[in-house]
């Protein structure tokens, strides 16, 4: 018997056309973001009827509009008054989104060249300075950001591991880095500034082998920059008068922790006060001392000195002074089977690393971290799985909460579902790298890239779980 899958309802189908043919999305890509809104077992859409639809609703391609350089002209031209600056790539998605113009790259290109030569050429030649971000963050000279670069193909899990029951308070962090740069930084807020902890390479030939263990010892930095108003706001939290709208801030090398644990590729804040109870007695007045975590062949936690109680008060007289500490991770996590890439902490207790084998351990570390248990002894996972065929390059814990058997929300319970990114095991320039995949409460599940620069996230409910929905589209690459 010869089953026939009926075609998606047009009344259903046509405001989606309409919404990815606006983003400028190719027919074939049409079809399979439109089929994603439908049951598969039941309807069916395909690039044939995505065309004879687009068709009848006037909504033509960029051949069938058969633009020229003369056509064009106007409307190009009308772009360029209000933003002089621009280039083709803007001006190609200004006509698709402001005029419903669809025309060819090339077309805008050859254009701009006959009208501004001077401007082609100095937007060509215009490139990203990598001592740039070295000056703004006042570093050291001989200590360049770490880079990488990696084509391979891309895949997104979903799994969940059973961890031991402690009370879950979020973090604030990110992670980001640059096409160009994929240097490792993480944010930490901190009364009225914000840190930021920079991992950076010991030579600028040093690069990152997938799949190859450093050797230990090997001498690296870990930066630690703070930024904030330039005048110290007073007791009760108000600036100097004056000062509110002209303190452009500044930001100051703080400290560099000198290690010798390899250079590190991740980076992430964690509050280790975040499970002290509150009724236990305070036994000092000192700021609590932020936690840091790094990645890289080995996982390290290091235990900072109070940004606050560093700042010694020669700084009001030489405030370029920086001070450099030799440092000892609390605890240090090596798997001899697998190299660790990066981290992520559920909370200040349990910790999750990802492998370059494509195997993702969890573990859990308050008892190490309260009993101050040597760096020397073995910690063992509390998961080990294999979830990837390949190196694994993002991973997020999933917050939200699990349920008990009356349906009730354990909300004192560990975080129990990551979310993780990585190679497939074979090279595909169509597949984009997956290089960060943050959770999104308002989206519903973790966010990420996806083919021809757009946002996308995955739905972590148990009815939906694993259905992408694209969120935008960008005009560029998405690190």
């Amino acid at each position: 018997m010869i089953h026939h899958i009926q075609s998606a309802p047009e009344e259903d189908v046509q405001p989606l056309i309409k919404f990815y043919y606006h983003l400028g999305l190719p027919d074939t890509r049409i079809a399979v973001l439109v089929l994603e809104h439908f049951d598969e077992s039941i309807y069916g859409i395909g690039t044939k009827s995505i065309q004879r639809l687009r068709k009848k609703y006037g909504l033509l391609s960029t051949r069938q509009q058969k633009h020229t350089l003369k056509s064009i002209a106007a409307h190009v031209d009308e772009i360029k008054k209000r933003f002089p600056n621009r280039g083709a790539d803007s001006i190609h998605k200004a006509l698709r989104q402001e005029k419903n113009i669809r025309v060819p790259r090339d077309l805008i290109s050859e254009y701009l060249k006959l009208t501004e030569p001077d401007a082609v050429a100095a937007r060509r030649h215009r490139q990203f300075r990598r001592d740039g971000a070295s000056r703004l963050l006042k570093m050291p000279p001989g200590c360049p950001v770490s880079s990488f670069q990696h084509d391979g193909g891309t895949s997104l899990t979903t799994h969940s591991p059973q961890t031991s029951s402690t009370p879950h308070l979020s973090m604030m962090q990110s992670l980001s880095s640059t096409s160009h740069s994929a240097g490792t930084f993480s944010t930490l807020h901190f009364g009225t500034k914000q840190y930021l902890a920079v991992g950076s390479s010991p030579s600028s030939t040093h690069s990152l082998i997938i799949g190859v263990k450093a050797s230990r010892p090997s001498n690296a930095c870990i930066q630690i920059c703070s930024l904030g108003p330039a005048q110290v706001p007073k007791v009760n939290g108000d600036a100097p008068d004056g000062t509110k709208l002209t303190d452009a801030g500044e930001m100051n090398c703080e400290m560099i922790l000198c290690i010798d644990s390899t250079p590190a590729y991740g980076l992430k804040w964690c509050h280790l006060l975040s499970h002290v109870p509150l009724a236990e007695p305070k036994t000092s007045l000192e700021p609590p001392k932020p936690g840091l975590s790094k990645g890289h062949s080995r996982t390290a936690l290091f235990r900072l000195r109070s940004p606050i109680s560093s700042r010694f008060a020669t700084r009001s007289f030489c405030p370029t002074i920086c001070q450099a500490f030799r440092t000892e991770p609390l605890l240090r996590i090596e798997l001899e089977e697998a190299s660790c890439w990066t981290i992520e902490w559920a909370n200040s207790e349990v910790i999750a690393v990802d492998c370059m084998n494509g195997t993702i351990a969890v573990y859990d570390i308050g008892d190490a971290l309260r009993t101050g248990r040597s760096s020397s002894q073995r910690i063992f996972p509390t998961q080990y799985m294999l979830v990837h065929q390949s190196a694994i390059r993002a991973l997020s814990w999933i917050r939200t909460p699990k349920y008990s058997s009356s349906n009730e929300p354990l909300m004192a319970d560990d975080p129990s579902v990551i979310a993780t990114g990585g190679y497939d095991g074979v090279e595909s320039h169509g597949h984009p790298l997956i290089d960060s995949i943050p959770f999104s409460p308002y989206a519903g599940g973790p966010v990420t890239i996806d083919h021809e620069n757009i946002m996308k996230t995955y739905l972590a409910s148990s009815s939906m779980l694993g259905r992408g929905h694209t969120l935008m589209e960008l005009s560029g690459p998405v690190w």
